[in-house]
């Protein structure tokens, strides 16, 4: 027999762009130090 396979491309939530507010709440944070010393003070 011959199989054929239909794909359906979905994407989760969690992978679809999001549009980022600019000006937010988002930006009113504090951002976050990822690299460096801990107390640079």
């Amino acid at each position: 027999g011959l199989l054929t396979v239909d794909l359906k491309r979905e994407i989760p939530e969690e992978m679809k762009p999001r549009r980022i507010a600019i000006g937010g709440s988002a930006a009113k944070a504090k951002p976050q130090q990822i690299e460096g010393e801990k107390n640079a003070a």
